[in-house]
């Protein structure tokens, strides 16, 4: 019966120094924190066409930028790019080179489309 008691209290105590060493430990590392953490991800292309009824821009020339990407820059070729609600599209015109911030979840490479978060002209 002593035996089991002090089986019981050093569980007790081994589960309280793991508890204490679990909580100091999480920072930036920790599991939880980095699944909260979101990249964004952003393009460049070149603009061929826009279908202002439909909200649509067909880009060319599409390659991730330098912070979206590890490696060389790869052209992705041509896509359809669903612009947010609010995008002006007199800001932008056949030929003009384009930043696209990327809704990832949207990103579809086999059909070559995604949602753009944002689209400003590039400098």
């Amino acid at each position: 019966m002593f035996g089991s008691l002090g089986l019981i209290i050093i569980g007790i105590i081994l589960a309280s120094i793991i508890d204490r060493v679990t909580t100091a430990n999480n920072g930036p590392n920790d599991i939880r924190a980095l699944a909260g953490i979101t990249k964004h991800l952003t393009a460049n292309a070149t603009v061929v066409s826009s279908d202002t009824t439909n909200g649509k821009l067909t880009v060319t020339d599409l390659y991730l930028s330098d912070e979206s990407r590890s490696g060389d820059a790869q052209n992705l070729g041509t896509w359809i790019i669903k612009t947010p609600a609010t995008f002006n599209f007199s800001a932008v015109s056949p030929g003009i080179d384009i930043v696209l911030g990327i809704d990832s979840p949207t990103f579809n490479v086999s059909a070559r489309t995604f949602n753009a978060t944002s689209i400003t002209p590039k400098n």
